[in-house]
């Protein structure tokens, strides 16, 4: 609900903080290479990040909810 992802390492320290939507984020999902995650987000976006955070790509287009 605080419209951000985040990426934990297997000790619980925080890695990276995907900051960006301006709506809940629904799902988040790993590229099979492990190398980028795609969030999905109540303000009808998509977006592509490498792991330490940085936004690659703001797919936009939906007409609701992604």
């Amino acid at each position: 609900g605080d419209e951000t992802a985040k990426l934990w390492n297997t000790k619980g320290r925080l890695f990276a903080d995907f900051v960006g939507h301006t709506g809940p984020i629904k799902s988040a999902v790993f590229s099979p290479d492990g190398y980028q995650i795609l969030t999905a987000s109540d303000d009808r976006t998509s977006k592509c990040w490498n792991t330490t955070g940085e936004k690659i790509v703001t797919l936009l287009g939906h007409r609701n909810a992604v």
